[in-house]
């Protein structure tokens, strides 16, 4: 929260939400453990089913345009790892965008900061992930089209427990030690607003 300036002084930063989240993700990434990667899981589990079902009540015709782009985007990434786990976290901010509550992408960018170094070690070691992906993306994007939010809620659900089944994969293929920030880590979007 202090910004020292050499030559200069110290002096406090202006609050925004890439301070708030940056701080947070800090902490993530200070504190993790043994299980960290399960926690963001259980984590995302808990809170981005009802965070997509928010989605389906509130999104606009911009944001369906967002997220369309974000798939067709991941479509061209092809293998390319690094970028494909970029917009897949980034998917997943754009739906907290889409509930229209300011909240829940205060919330959820720390955890999904965590995703890129996560999802491309799953890309890189589990067969399918990347065609899994894009095809819960699309069937979530689908329910968000239609307003469905029970629809929504389910289907993110479902996605999370695909991407639960990944990561145990990748948990017996490489010891959790070896899964950490890499210099494959991406930046996402940070704007919350």
């Amino acid at each position: 929260m202090i910004k020292i300036e050499k030559g200069k002084g110290a002096y406090v930063k202006e609050f925004s939400p890439e301070g708030i989240t940056e701080t947070m993700h800090l902490y993530l990434q200070l504190n993790r453990h043994e299980d960290y990667i399960l926690d963001v899981l259980q984590a995302r589990a808990i809170i981005e089913p009802s965070v997509a079902a928010y989605a389906a009540m509130h999104r606009t015709e911009e944001d369906i345009e967002t997220l369309k782009t974000n798939i067709d985007e991941m479509i061209k990434a092809g293998d390319n790892s690094k970028l494909h786990a970029k917009l897949d976290a980034q998917f997943h901010l754009d739906i907290a965008k889409a509930s229209k509550n300011p909240i829940i992408p205060l919330i959820l960018t720390p955890i999904q900061k965590m995703m890129p170094d996560i999802k491309f070690k799953i890309l890189n070691t589990v067969e399918d992930a990347h065609d899994a992906a894009i095809v819960w993306h699309k069937k979530i994007l689908d329910a968000i089209i239609i307003g469905d939010p029970e629809l929504a809620f389910s289907t993110m659900k479902k996605h999370i427990e695909v991407a639960k089944e990944h990561t145990i994969l990748l948990l017996k293929l490489q010891p959790p030690e070896s899964i950490k920030d890499t210099d494959n880590s991406t930046e996402i979007d940070q704007n919350t607003n």
